[in-house]
C-alpha cells in the first residue's frame, strides 16, 4: 500500500515537471500574448505572468524572462505600486543587458521613467528618458516620437510649459507613420491648447475639430473633451454641453472611466447653469402668471396643511391604540405569569400537605401495621396472605404519595438542580411509561436561578405529557446545552406529528409559551404529520455561582 502511494506521488511530480519542461519559447510567447490581450484584471494577469516566469526560469529562456519581468512590472504600475514596478523593470534591464538584448533595453528604460513621473521624482524620470535616447537606434523614429512625447508630458508636470512645447515641436518635425499616429495627434492637440492659452486664438476650435478625422478612434475622446473644455471656458455652454455628451458617448464605448466620470460631472453642472439661464429668460412669463401661481400655491398650502393635520391626528390615534394594545398585552402577560406563579405555589402547598400530613399519617399507619405482624396468627395462612397484600398496598401508597409530592413540589429540583430532576424524570418515564428517553447535556457548569430551573422543568413535563397523550411516540430525545450566556433546550419525539397551523391551542401550549416568555426566551416549534415534533427553546441565563449542578 505504501509503495502504491509512492508510485502515485512520483507520477504526479514527474507529470508536473514534464509539463514544465515541455514548454518551448514559441509556446511561452504565444501564452504571453494571450494573457496580455485577455480581459483578466491586473492581479490575475500578474499571477499568470509569474507562473510563466517560473517556467522560463526553469528552462533558462532568458529572453522570455526579460519580457515577463517587464509585463509583471506593467501590472504593478497599473496597480499603482510604482516602486515595485521600478524594481521589476530594472531587473529586466539587467537581464537584457547581460544577454545582449539591445533592442529591448530602450523600451525597458522608458518603462522605468514612467513610474518615477507618477512618484513626482522628476529628476530620476528625466535621467531615464535621456538614457532612452542613448539606447534607441539612431534611425528609430517611432522610439524618438514616444520619447519626445513622454518628455513633453514630464515638463508639463514640472510646470515648464516652454520646454514641454519644445519637445512637442521636435516630435512634429519628425517623419512619422501610422504606428505612432496617436502620439502625433495628441501632441498636436496639446500644441493647439498651448497656443490658445498664450493668445486666446479662436481658430483653435476649428483646428481641434480638424483632428477628429485624423485622431485614432480610441483617443478621439480626448479631442471632444478638449473642445468641450474650451467652449465652457468661453462661456458657450450649449456647445460645451454637446461636446461633453460626445465625450461621454465615446468614453462609454471604450469603458474609459476617467472621462466618463468627468463628462458626467460637467454635464450635470452645465445643465444646472443652463437651467438657471432659462429661468431668467422666462421670468417675464412667471411675472404675468405670478398672481395665479400665488393663489394656487396658497390653496395647495392650505390643502397640504389640512392633510398634514389629518395625518398627524390619525398617527396619534394609531399610537394611542398601539399603547392601549401594548398595555392590554402587558396586563395579559402579568395575569398569565401570576396564574403560573399561583399554580406553582398551589403545587408546592399540595405537595407539602401530601408530604407532611398524608405522608406522616401513612407512616404512622405503617408503624402500627408493623406491630400487627407480631400478634397475627401465624398458623392461619389466609390471614398471613391478607396481611402481606395489605402491607404491599401500604408501601405502594407511601411511594405514590412521595412521588406525587416530588412531582408537584420538585424536591429533587430544589435540592439538586435541573439536571438531576430531569435525570429522575428520565428514569421514571423509562420504568413506568415504557418510553426510550435519551437525555444529553453539555456546558452546564452551575445551578440556574430556581425560577429558571422550575419553569424549564415544567415546560419539559408539559412536553412529555403531550407526547404521551397524543403522539404515540416510542422515543424522546432531550438535549440541554449552554453557549456563553444562553441556554438551549431541544426536545424531540418520533411520534405522529401534527400540522401546527391546524392544531387546537390549549392550556398546554399556552403554558409553555408563557413560561418561556417569563424567562425572556424564544420558542420554536416544528412538526410535520408523520415526522414527529421538535421544540427548541433559547433563554438568556445567569448561573447561580453559589451552587453546583446536581
Amino acid at each position: 500500500m505504501k509503495f502504491r502511494k509512492f508510485q502515485i506521488i512520483f507520477l504526479v511530480l514527474f507529470g508536473s515537471l514534464a509539463s514544465v519542461y515541455s514548454q518551448t519559447p514559441y509556446q511561452l510567447d504565444s501564452t504571453m500574448v494571450v494573457v496580455r490581450d485577455g480581459d483578466d484584471d491586473w492581479f490575475t494577469k500578474e499571477r499568470k505572468y509569474r507562473e510563466l516566469l517560473f517556467i522560463a526560469e526553469q528552462k533558462g529562456y532568458t529572453l522570455q524572462q526579460t519580457y515577463l519581468l517587464r509585463f509583471i512590472g506593467d501590472c504593478a504600475n497599473e496597480l499603482t505600486d510604482y516602486k515595485r514596478a521600478i524594481q521589476l523593470y530594472k531587473k529586466a534591464l539587467v537581464l537584457a543587458e547581460s544577454n545582449g538584448y539591445d533592442y529591448s533595453c530602450e523600451a525597458i528604460v522608458v518603462n522605468i521613467a514612467a513610474p518615477y513621473t507618477y512618484l513626482e521624482e522628476y529628476d530620476s524620470a528625466l535621467f531615464w528618458y535621456n538614457r532612452a535616447f542613448c539606447e534607441a537606434y539612431p534611425d528609430d523614429t517611432n522610439a524618438l516620437v514616444k520619447n519626445y512625447y513622454n518628455q513633453s508630458l514630464l515638463f508639463s508636470n514640472m510646470e515648464d510649459e516652454e520646454r514641454a512645447e519644445e519637445y512637442i515641436d521636435k516630435l512634429l518635425e519628425l517623419q512619422t507613420n501610422e504606428e505612432v499616429e496617436e502620439f502625433v495627434a495628441s501632441a498636436l492637440r496639446r500644441k493647439y491648447l498651448m497656443d490658445y492659452e498664450r493668445d486666446r486664438n479662436s481658430e483653435v476650435f476649428s483646428k481641434l475639430k480638424g483632428l477628429i478625422g485624423f485622431y485614432p478612434r480610441k483617443n478621439i475622446v480626448e479631442v471632444y473633451n478638449s473642445v468641450a473644455d474650451l467652449y465652457r471656458e468661453e462661456g458657450i455652454y450649449d456647445s460645451a454641453l454637446v461636446y461633453y455628451n460626445l465625450t461621454l458617448r465615446y468614453a462609454d464605448t471604450l469603458n474609459d472611466q476617467f472621462y466618463m466620470i468627468g463628462a458626467n460631472e460637467q454635464i450635470a453642472e452645465l445643465n444646472s447653469i443652463l437651467h438657471v439661464q432659462n429661468k431668467k429668460k422666462e421670468t417675464w412669463i412667471w411675472g404675468l402668471s405670478g398672481a395665479l401661481a400665488g393663489v394656487v400655491a396658497l390653496l395647495m398650502l392650505v390643502w397640504r396643511t389640512i392633510q398634514q393635520k389629518r395625518k398627524i391626528a390619525y398617527q396619534k390615534l394609531q399610537i394611542k391604540n398601539q399603547q392601549v394594545n401594548e398595555l392590554l398585552k402587558d396586563q395579559e402577560i402579568a395575569s398569565t405569569q401570576a396564574m403560573l406563579e399561583g399554580q406553582d405555589n398551589e403545587r408546592r402547598r399540595i405537595a407539602e400537605e401530601l408530604h407532611d400530613t398524608l405522608g406522616s399519617m401513612l407512616a404512622t399507619v405503617k408503624l402500627h401495621f408493623g406491630h400487627v405482624e407480631d400478634v397475627i396468627d401465624t398458623g392461619s395462612s389466609r390471614g398471613r396472605e391478607q396481611y402481606i397484600k395489605a402491607e404491599v398496598l401500604l408501601n405502594e401508597a407511601c411511594g405514590e404519595v412521595r412521588r406525587i409530592s416530588h412531582d408537584l413540589y420538585s424536591g429533587v429540583l430544589m435540592k439538586f438542580g435541573l439536571k438531576a430532576a430531569l435525570e429522575q424524570l428520565q428514569e421514571t418515564l423509562s420504568d413506568s411509561a415504557g418510553l426510550q428517553v435519551q437525555f444529553i447535556t453539555s456546558g452546564l457548569t452551575g445551578r440556574l436561578p430556581y425560577e429558571s430551573e422550575m419553569n424549564l422543568y415544567r415546560v419539559v413535563q408539559e412536553l412529555v405529557s403531550n407526547t404521551i397523550k397524543y403522539s404515540g411516540a416510542t422515543k424522546i430525545t432531550l438535549q440541554i446545552g449552554q453557549q456563553e450566556d444562553e441556554l438551549n433546550l431541544m426536545y424531540e419525539d418520533n411520534g405522529k406529528g401534527f400540522d401546527l397551523s391546524k392544531v387546537k391551542r390549549g392550556m398546554g401550549l399556552d403554558n409553555i409559551e408563557n413560561r418561556v416568555k417569563r424567562l425572556s426566551g424564544k420558542l420554536h416549534i416544528d412538526s410535520t404529520p408523520g415526522y414527529g415534533m421538535t421544540v427548541i427553546i433559547e433563554i438568556p441565563i445567569e448561573y447561580d455561582k453559589s451552587t453546583t449542578s446536581g
